[in-house]
């Protein structure tokens, strides 16, 4: 069975062929990265290997295997901390003009840098308690606290700012690979229709599809789980599955073969599908294909309603995306071991020669045999010293410097793979699973940011997500065996530890979009009912942006893949023709035969979720080791 020609989409059509899984291997956007790579001691991340050339300034980061960011001291992840606390608070940008607030925010943000610059600069086994010599530490601790308010404050002025002209902010304000936050992206009038749609999908659904695990308690509305690509089994159309009568081309075209070889990190089985977006010629956002799993027959208004919500999307996804040369611009810049020590002042002046204690103070003991007593002293008695932050404007202008990308400008359409969930509370069920550390997606999909629209809130205590990335220490050198500085001013341990950061949480709430680059692992705390006698819900639209360099097999080219609803639309074709019920019979199983009847639907969306739980555990793995070695 063949459907209608199809001429309406030349930009998909162009992109139908040379496609991994089908014309390409599944590896082929990947097949030279060093996923092996090697450990993070000393700035060598697991990053492009020597087969490949240096990327464009604006090749677009999708997995964290080759991605890290710069490793921030203790005093900057409390300062990106504190100033996002702040920008969460309801009307923070007007508070921040009234002075009395100002003030009282400066005092709190006082008591919390201190206890950061102080766990910063701790004594190393309290060694130094010459001449009581600790008290100098003080001035030279309120110092670096002073210039941390102060970097806080500026902060926020211009993140004030940023909202008033963008209408959104951000959590790490990097420029690029960043987590952004809106709650003014999304117009009401666009919330409260999607409210309105979403009950009427609610609705429409004679079955209700809960997430594997948590029945009872997550609604998958929409979920590209449910009718995934499955390679062996999946046909691809001679030509572009348009939006109007997509189920003309449900199994049609040929069968997509199974992958030659099992590629670490990606699925040999399935794929999720992602729907083409196109961009009128006034720059708007258009669905181009089918939302897997969602008839547009059936719901033209939320498809509208959804392509809108991608428009409001794309700025903020342009902020947020990884790029291969972006800025990666710390506050308080530690680019040395040595920047991590300072001697006290009495055993300073006496050293004789002064370059020397810059060079013994990252020294390992094993030399201090032969040293004289004022060379024991300037390595005895030193002391961690946490790295004060640059000045903001400074900091602002490496922010400017980064490449930008514009989606509009720089690509004819982009693939979106959409999701909607609800999360239903009760009294008998008060409390959903946690979430655990993950990205999105296996390699197959590419997906390289996420957007999440918070657009029904109710009876829910809160509802938060946390963030984590891998971090390397750059070019920082040390003594052999010595880097007891690095550990007090970045907060780990540096010898067999996690190469891993903590980033600020986000805190969500009804209407607030939230947009991350899939570099980064989150994972979602079990939601609460703020009232637990009576019902609660949350519900949420995501939407996955599959990175735009590395198109990727979409509903353009796989038919729609629901056997009941095909036969029902074959059965209102050719009720004029009044068939056998025989012959009628015959027609669907050549025709649909090899579609996933609705009750094996549930089993092959598990056989996916199952399998992600292990290669996708792999996949989202961060946590390689700082090892810094004896060299």
């Amino acid at each position: 069975m063949t459907g209608p020609a199809d001429n309406h989409d030349e930009i998909i059509q162009q992109h139908r062929l040379n496609l991994p899984g089908w014309d390409l291997p599944l590896d082929t956007y990947n097949a030279n990265l060093d996923f092996e790579g090697s450990d993070a001691g000393h700035g060598d991340p697991w990053i492009w290997s020597h087969k490949i050339p240096e990327l464009p300034e604006k090749s677009i980061y999708d997995d964290t295997k080759s991605f890290w960011l710069t490793r921030r001291t203790v005093l900057e992840n409390c300062i990106i901390g504190v100033v996002n606390a702040i920008t969460n608070r309801p009307d923070w940008t007007k508070k921040l003009k009234r002075p009395e607030i100002r003030n009282r925010w400066r005092a709190e943000m006082r008591g919390v840098l201190t206890k950061a610059v102080q766990e910063s600069s701790k004594l190393e086994l309290d060694r130094y308690v010459k001449d009581n010599n600790h008290e100098e530490l003080e001035p030279a601790r309120q110092a670096v606290v002073q210039r941390a308010v102060d970097f806080c404050i500026e902060e926020l002025d211009h993140k004030a700012k940023q909202i008033l002209e963008k209408g959104y902010t951000t959590i790490l304000g990097l420029g690029n690979a960043d987590i952004v936050k809106s709650d003014t992206a999304v117009p009401n009038i666009l919330k409260q229709r999607l409210q309105s749609l979403a009950r009427r999908l609610e609705d429409s659904q004679t079955t209700i599809s809960w997430q594997p695990g948590q029945e009872g308690v997550v609604r998958n509305l929409i979920h590209p789980s449910k009718h995934p690509l499955k390679y062996g089994r999946s046909k691809i159309a001679a030509g572009s599955v348009p939006l109007r009568d997509a189920f003309a081309y449900s199994n049609c075209g040929q069968t997509i073969p199974l992958p030659s070889k099992q590629t670490k990190f990606y699925s040999s089985r399935f794929q999720w599908l992602p729907a083409e977006v196109q961009f009128t010629s006034t720059g708007n956002a258009q669905f181009a294909s089918l939302i897997n799993g969602l008839d547009y027959e059936k719901h033209r208004e939320l498809y509208s309603a959804l392509a809108e919500l991608i428009d409001h999307c794309l700025p903020l996804w342009e902020q947020c995306l990884p790029l291969a040369r972006g800025n990666d611009p710390r506050r308080c810049p530690c680019n040395y071991e040595d920047d991590c020590w300072t001697a006290p002042s009495t055993v300073t002046e006496e050293c004789e020669d002064q370059s020397s204690l810059a060079y013994y103070s990252a020294s390992p003991p094993y030399w201090m045999r032969d040293a004289d007593e004022a060379t024991k002293d300037r390595w005895r008695y030193r002391f961690p010293s946490c790295p004060p932050p640059m000045a903001f404007q400074q900091f602002a202008n490496l922010i400017d410097e980064t490449p930008k990308i514009d989606l509009r400008r720089d690509y004819e359409s982009l693939q979106v793979i959409v999701k909607m969930s609800n999360v239903i509370l009760t009294p008998e069920r008060p409390q959903s699973k946690e979430v655990a550390w993950h990205v999105e997606g296996l390699a197959n999909e590419h997906i390289c940011a996420t957007a999440i629209y918070y657009y029904d809130f109710d009876n829910i205590a809160s509802s938060h997500v946390y963030f984590r990335t891998p971090a390397t220490m750059g070019e920082i050198t040390h003594g052999q065996m010595d880097y007891r500085g690095l550990r007090r001013v970045f907060g780990t341990e540096l010898t067999d530890a996690p190469a891993i950061q903590q980033v600020p949480m986000a805190t969500n709430v009804e209407g607030r979009v939230l947009v991350f680059p899939n570099v980064f692992q989150h994972k979602v705390p079990p939601l609460k009912l703020q009232d637990p006698s009576r019902q609660g819900h949350r519900k949420i639209i995501v939407l996955w942006l599959v990175n735009p360099q590395k198109r990727i097999i979409s509903t353009a080219n796989v038919g729609p893949q629901q056997k009941e609803a095909a036969i029902d639309r074959l059965a209102g074709t050719l009720r004029g023709a009044k068939l056998p019920a025989k012959v009628f019979d015959m027609i669907v199983r050549e025709s649909y035969g090899d579609l996933p009847s609705a009750d094996e639907v549930p089993r092959i969306q598990k056989e996916l979720m199952d399998e992600r739980t292990g290669t996708g555990a792999d996949y989202s793995n961060i946590e390689r080791e700082y090892n810094f070695c004896e060299h």
